[in-house]
């Protein structure tokens, strides 16, 4: 048997070298082949995710886009029905203005027609009561027709007294001033005058309770018609065996009438405006009767122009009415 050629030995290795080598290289094209697959998979896997999350996004644009056009409509739905609301309120409003204009008109024409007809009845209601007055001081009259006169005195005075309050009213609410005749006069004896004229046509006892030096500037004729609307009222709705009680007294520097008396309390409801015209002090149980409702308000409307107030309380059975105003003339 020959030995190999060294050339052969030679070319065997080379040959078995290069075989290694392929074999080398084909197992590293195996791995680098997989590797790569693994990145295209991935990268599909990428791409599959994104496309995914590029369809929401596109659906999350679309149903916002409606959205936006949805609420677009309806803000100018709302702005329609806005523009239409205010021209309505601008269009009352304007109407409104109108009829205010037209019932203030009315309301002026009718209280100066109401003004000139309670001065126009002075005179024939003056003419009767002085009338009914010479009969009675005559004494020529049988006992029945004295009476008769009498009842037909007080219902004139009561009327007259009717007529002068409504003028007084409708002056005031035509913007005229309530005109005083100021002096220095004692209250006290305006209050023993006014008392005592009507206690003299009342059962009801009263109580005075005067206090201190009460001169004050006042118009005495107008503080005597306040007063006397006040203890009038005090009177007509005191509880029966009750009396009425007027205090006078000085508080810093003004001059403070008080009329009390018990009975059933003016209702809470009333009292905020029970210085309103045409506003009765009715309490609850009390007799109905043929005032105006004029009293307080004029009371009231005497006490301010004295520069002062009055005010009113009623709780606990007891109610009070309390006038002030300054000693010395503003």
């Amino acid at each position: 048997m020959t030995a190999p050629s060294p050339v052969d030995a030679a070319e065997r290795a080379a040959t078995q070298t290069l075989v290694f080598e392929l074999r080398e290289a084909n197992e590293r094209l195996v791995v680098e082949t997989m590797r790569v697959q693994g990145l295209v998979d991935n990268a599909q896997r990428d791409l599959r995710l994104e496309k995914g999350r590029t369809r929401e996004l596109l659906d999350m644009q679309r149903d916002a886009n409606e959205h936006l056009v949805h609420a677009s409509l309806g803000a100018q739905e709302r702005a329609d029905a806005a523009n239409s609301a205010r021209s309505f309120a601008e269009g009352a409003t304007t109407l409104l203005q109108r009829s205010e204009r037209e019932l203030l008109v009315v309301a002026e024409s009718r209280e100066r027609l109401l003004g000139m007809i309670t001065h126009d009845l002075r005179n024939p209601l003056n003419g009767l009561c002085m009338s009914a007055t010479l009969l009675l001081r005559q004494g020529t009259l049988t006992t029945d027709d004295a009476n008769l006169v009498t009842r037909i005195l007080k219902s004139g005075k009561r009327m007259g007294r009717m007529v002068s309050r409504l003028f007084e009213f409708t002056r005031a609410r035509l913007g005229e001033k309530w005109p005083l005749v100021l002096h220095i006069a004692d209250v006290g004896d305006v209050i023993h005058q006014v008392v005592g004229e009507l206690q003299a046509t009342s059962k009801v006892p009263m109580v005075l309770e005067l206090e201190g030096a009460l001169t004050a500037h006042c118009d005495v004729d107008r503080l005597s018609d306040a007063l006397s609307n006040l203890v009038g009222n005090a009177l007509e709705y005191a509880e029966p065996g009750s009396g009425v009680t007027v205090e006078a007294f000085v508080q810093n520097e003004s001059l403070v009438l008080r009329v009390t008396n018990r009975g059933a309390a003016i209702p809470a409801s009333v009292l905020p405006f029970i210085f309103d015209p045409f506003r009765r002090a009715d309490a609850k149980g009390a007799a109905k009767t043929d005032h105006l409702g004029l009293g307080l308000y004029i009371a009231h409307e005497v006490a301010v122009a004295h520069g002062g107030a009055l005010e009113a309380l009623s709780h606990d059975g007891v109610t009070a009415f309390t006038m002030s105003f300054p000693r010395a003339a503003s």
